[in-house]
């Protein structure tokens, strides 16, 4: 018997209007770029863990999917603080750029923009 795949988390982070501090490149168009991000979290000791994931750029949003069953999930769900970067390192063309966010990450249903796109 196979039991039901478990419901994946989705987690949202925006910063706060304004919050932006000015940046040499389009941050949109780095962010929309597939890219990875490490998300930061903190586990029940207290200490920072960080995990890779990928990543959808919409409308000011930062959105990510997790298993409801894993680690960054329960971590987030006590405590929603976060930080997260996205960077580029590209020797050849001399670019090297990074976006970092600190915030609160929210547990959301995925939206209805979100649902039915493909990866590409």
């Amino acid at each position: 018997m196979r039991g039901a795949a478990p419901a994946p988390s989705v987690w949202g982070m925006t910063t706060p209007s304004g919050a932006q501090s000015p940046h040499p490149c389009d941050v949109d168009a780095f962010l929309q770029r597939p890219l990875v991000a490490r998300v930061v979290t903190i586990n029940s000791v207290g200490a920072p863990t960080v995990r890779p994931v990928w990543f959808l750029w919409e409308r000011g949003v930062l959105w990510w999917i997790t298993g409801s069953y894993a680690v960054m999930a329960k971590h987030l769900k006590r405590d929603p603080r976060t930080c997260v970067v996205v960077d580029t390192c590209d020797l050849e063309r001399m670019e090297f750029l990074q976006v970092t966010m600190h915030g609160e990450a929210e547990h959301a249903q995925i939206p209805l923009t979100v649902r039915g796109r493909s990866a590409s």
